[in-house]
């Protein structure tokens, strides 16, 4: 099962959400004119280390350590905890040792298969005294007549004994996770460039819409674009410092968390079987009593049926 390519279940944590944004502005492809020609404006994680972003991308700073622009940054402001947002009313705790919402059910062949192969046995007859082939079955043996469908209550896996393994998750946590996208520029023409994207894109949902959805790992969350756009910038002050403009765009996403990351000492996804009979122990096999099972009358039921 575990083999089965795209059907693995992949938490869902803090770092999900903020990849899945990531993709989202790597997938804009924003370009911005330089004095190289229109080439991509790259974009950074405000928190990574210095020593990594240096080491990773060396066009990334100037020869004085510097931030070459246009850039586009990253950062990540503020969690809220919103249970409101869950499909699931209320608190309800995990199924057994861990989650509850059934993702996935599958037959389980083999014992599917065993239990029905001791039904057509059991059926057919294994010895001289079991099943409607034996010679001392008498037709007018008196068996319990079968429960009307109407009145079977039984779940339908108890019914032809079908072994399902069945797959659950946690129930998710939902958050609001707001991101704020700093964008630097140091000419007007290439923040209008990089910024208009952001207002009047084209979207699935029309380019008024400021609803756009952003996945990682198999996850998806829903992701709203704030109508206001802050402009920052110090060419009014004609001073001598270098003419930086920052315009901000906010981001405030919708994401669920599932399981406890790295800190939970728990699979985030468990796999059970189901029970398709129970059996309780008799005082006759306990006490080692010896039941006759021939009956040439036919008028009794066979022992343990």
């Amino acid at each position: 099962m575990q083999n089965d390519i795209g059907l693995e279940f992949q938490p869902s944590t803090i770092e999900t959400i903020d990849a899945a944004l990531l993709r989202y502005l790597e997938s804009l492809n924003l370009h911005s004119l330089t004095n190289k020609g229109f080439v991509p404006a790259p974009i950074v994680w405000v928190g990574a280390e210095r020593t990594y972003q240096i080491k990773n991308d060396l066009t990334l700073r100037d020869s004085e350590g510097l931030l070459t622009i246009p850039l586009i940054t990253i950062e990540r402001k503020e969690i809220q905890k919103d249970p409101t947002k869950s499909p699931i009313p209320s608190n309800i705790p995990d199924y057994g040792v861990g989650g509850y919402i059934p993702v996935r059910r599958r037959i389980v062949q083999d014992k599917t298969s065993q239990f029905q192969a001791a039904k057509n046995t059991k059926k057919n007859g294994a010895g001289d005294d079991v099943g409607v082939s034996d010679v001392n079955f008498k037709s007018q043996r008196k068996f319990p007549s079968k429960i009307a469908s109407m009145f079977d209550t039984r779940p339908p896996n108890l019914k032809d004994k079908t072994v399902y393994e069945t797959v659950y998750v946690p129930i998710p946590v939902y958050i609001n996770v707001k991101y704020e996208i700093h964008i630097r520029t140091e000419y007007a023409q290439q923040m209008n460039q990089l910024l208009t994207p952001f207002i009047s894109a084209a979207n699935r949902m029309g380019r008024n819409h400021k609803y756009v959805t952003i996945q990682h790992d198999n996850h998806l969350f829903e992701a709203f674009i704030d109508g206001t756009f802050s402009n920052d910038n110090n060419a009014a002050k004609l001073d001598e410092e270098e003419r930086i403009f920052n315009s901000t765009v906010t981001f405030n996403v919708l994401g669920y968390l599932m399981g406890g990351d790295m800190n939970e000492d728990s699979n985030i996804a468990k796999t059970y079987e189901n029970i398709v009979n129970l059996k309780v122990s008799r005082e006759r096999v306990i006490l080692d009593d010896q039941f006759e099972r021939r009956n040439p009358s036919g008028s009794d039921p066979f022992y343990k049926e």
